[in-house]
């Protein structure tokens, strides 16, 4: 396994600098124009909607039984995102997976939670940004009607017995999951994308 980890950060930085390949000058144009306070203000924006996302994670890790202690729920968690650099799908579930066994966190459980969160981070986005885009804050080409659809569907898409449904079929455990939950999940994801939103600003 220690063999392995120092695979897969090899693997996380060098397809993260593959990535940047001939485009470090157009970084380095950005960042001098964008400016150093600015520049350090939009850091620190993301990494709070990011340190929140945490939470989120940790909120449903813990509604599916496996309580852990912040610190080592973010070493999981944010250790098992940079798996998102290497190309495919499954690479953060994976990591997540692996590393919560230390902590005593099932398998299940920990692929479960990265499922739920990962549905609560997207329809939170739609739902949010078709309020937005319905209620007038943001000009598009398409009818409001469809908009207030995108809505309507991320809200049955989040609506607890679907969430509850989905974990207890992943999981094969009963999943903590209520109406309070879901607005406390919903408005840690509203502030995670404001701080996004500032931070792309």
């Amino acid at each position: 396994m220690k063999a392995a980890r120092i695979v897969f950060v090899l693997l996380v930085i060098g397809f993260a600098w593959w990535g940047f390949d001939g485009r470090w000058g157009e970084i380095g144009t950005a960042a001098g124009s964008t400016g150093a306070v600015r520049l350090v203000g939009a850091v620190l924006c993301a990494a709070l909607g990011l340190a929140l996302t945490g939470l989120l994670w940790r909120a449903l890790l813990a509604g599916l039984g496996s309580p852990v202690p912040l610190r080592d729920a973010g070493a999981v968690f944010f250790v098992g995102q940079l798996g998102k650099y290497v190309p495919g799908s499954v690479w953060s579930f994976a990591v997540q997976a692996q590393l919560g066994r230390r902590h005593g966190v099932p398998a299940r459980s920990s692929v479960t939670a990265s499922a739920l969160f990962l549905m609560l981070h997207t329809f939170s986005g739609l739902g949010l940004g078709g309020l937005l885009i319905a209620g007038g804050a943001v000009s598009t080409d398409l009818d409001t009607v469809w908009w207030l659809l995108l809505v309507l569907g991320s809200a049955v898409a989040l609506a607890p017995p679907v969430l509850r449904f989905l974990g207890r079929r992943l999981a094969g455990v009963e999943v903590c999951f209520a109406a309070p939950d879901l607005v406390r999940a919903v408005a840690l994801m509203a502030v995670v994308w404001a701080c996004y939103g500032v931070s792309l600003w």
